[in-house]
């Protein structure tokens, strides 16, 4: 697992992690928040409280 992996695993709780959250570890990671996406595809954890609305 790398760092961007391990990090989005130590913030999520029961599988799910807040766009909010998600977003700031992207940038935190310098990497696109399609990036993120495409790893919490992989771990399989939902994003939820989505700002847009688009993940519920």
């Amino acid at each position: 697992m790398d760092k961007l992996e391990s990090a989005l695993a130590e913030r999520a709780v029961d599988g799910r992690i807040p766009c909010k959250v998600a977003l700031a570890t992207a940038n935190e990671h310098n990497v696109s928040p399609k990036v993120v996406g495409e790893a919490l595809d992989r771990m399989d954890i939902r994003i939820v409280n989505c700002q847009l609305g688009c993940f519920e």
